[in-house]
């Protein structure tokens, strides 16, 4: 993998990452006091499109729409595809492989763990199941 390529996907796969991080953090100032947000993560939130409204369940359902795809179904790994055409981001969850960001360009791969993707792929999965009750 050229050093151009892998850059690429790492960038796009923590891009994904952040994304995730800076919502999960909005949303514990916005269950308490949106007054003591601090500016950049408002200025962030809002760059998202966030209103400065408490989060409700509907905003949680909403977060679907971040994904161009969701594909779970119970006992059956989790996939979530975030970008595609370059490079194609996925969020996986497995209960046996653990979580990873993937990004994949032009037959090249890379994938971010840890704790942080550990917890995302638990928001998602808590939002498949949520939406296959609907």
């Amino acid at each position: 993998m050229s050093e151009t390529t892998a850059r690429r996907l790492r960038l796009q796969c923590e891009a994904v990452l952040n994304s995730f991080l800076t919502f999960e953090r909005g949303r514990e100032y916005s269950s308490h006091d949106a007054d003591d947000m601090p500016a950049d993560l408002r200025a962030d939130l809002e760059d998202y499109g966030w209103d400065g409204e408490a989060w409700t369940y509907d905003d949680f359902l909403n977060e679907a729409d971040d994904a161009l795809s969701l594909t779970w179904k119970e006992g059956e790994p989790l996939e979530v595809l975030f970008c595609c055409g370059g490079p194609n981001v996925y969020l996986t969850y497995d209960p046996v492989e653990g979580a990873a960001i993937e990004g994949y360009w032009g037959g090249d791969r890379y994938a971010l763990i840890g704790p942080d993707v550990d917890r995302m792929a638990a928001h998602w999965r808590e939002l498949a199941e949520l939406l296959t009750l609907d």
